[in-house]
């Protein structure tokens, strides 16, 4: 009987070792499970960020692009405005030297007949 009862003794003793074991090994696995369920979250925060992120490039890519087809058709007004600026300078200098040289042959003109009215009326008195 002895031996039974060292037996219960040696067993009633590993019992509560692994039962101590056990509360151990518990507490490590929910622990583990709360680090994991953090992770997860960390994870989803993450991938949320990044959505956010992504969307935030797409938007900024889009008015970059917008912008720059913007620029593009800003420079095109801006050469043709410049071909049309030198165009109506070229015929505003047209128009100046015209103007220059009718002014000069009228007033030749009126000079030829002031100088021939002086001329005959001298020559009636």
């Amino acid at each position: 009987m002895n031996e039974a009862t060292s037996r219960i003794n040696e067993l009633t003793v590993n019992i509560t070792s692994i039962s101590g074991d056990r509360r151990r090994f518990e507490a490590d696995l929910a622990s583990l499970q709360s680090e994991l369920d953090e992770a997860h979250r960390g994870r989803r925060e993450a991938e949320d960020r990044a959505d956010r992120l992504q969307m935030e490039l797409n938007r900024v890519t889009e008015e970059l692009r917008r912008e720059q087809e913007n620029y593009k058709n800003a420079e095109s007004v801006r050469k043709s405005l410049e071909v049309e600026i030198r165009e109506i300078s070229v015929k505003l200098e047209e128009a100046e030297s015209f103007a220059q040289r009718e002014g000069k042959r009228i007033i030749a003109k009126l000079q030829a007949r002031v100088g021939s009215s002086t001329c005959c009326s001298f020559i009636f008195l």
